[in-house]
């Protein structure tokens, strides 16, 4: 009896340690982004949608997002992005964000393991 309890309990230590969700990755890279990125520290996240995946980006399209982002006044002109971890693939993740009184938003896409911004609309 005394084992099984142990298994149970080591069962439940297994589950609470690789407790953090895609999603919240996901959320948090996007967080990090933010605030290393984003000109106006005085921000405030409204919402996040859903995450989901894409093929539709490849490396043509990052170079011209980035560029295009790099015109975005609300953002630092050196702006850090991660390489993509995957050729066909990255995950997307829309976010509203709130500047002063202004609501702007945000589609980043990330790298596989939901860790790093690669590029952002």
């Amino acid at each position: 009896m005394k084992t099984v309890r142990n298994i149970m309990i080591m069962v439940l230590m297994a589950v609470a340690a690789a407790g953090c969700t895609d999603k919240q990755k996901a959320e948090s890279a996007v967080k990090d982004f933010l605030n290393e990125n984003l000109a106006e520290k005085d921000f405030s996240i409204v919402s996040f949608g859903r995450l989901d995946s894409t093929r539709y980006i490849n490396d043509d399209v990052i170079a011209t997002l980035r560029k295009q982002a790099s015109t975005d006044k609300a953002f630092n002109i050196t702006t850090a992005y991660a390489d993509r971890d995957n050729p066909k693939q990255l995950i997307y993740l829309p976010v509203k964000i709130k500047v002063y009184d202004r609501q702007e938003s945000y589609t980043f896409y990330l790298t596989m393991d939901f860790k790093k911004v690669v590029c952002f609309k």
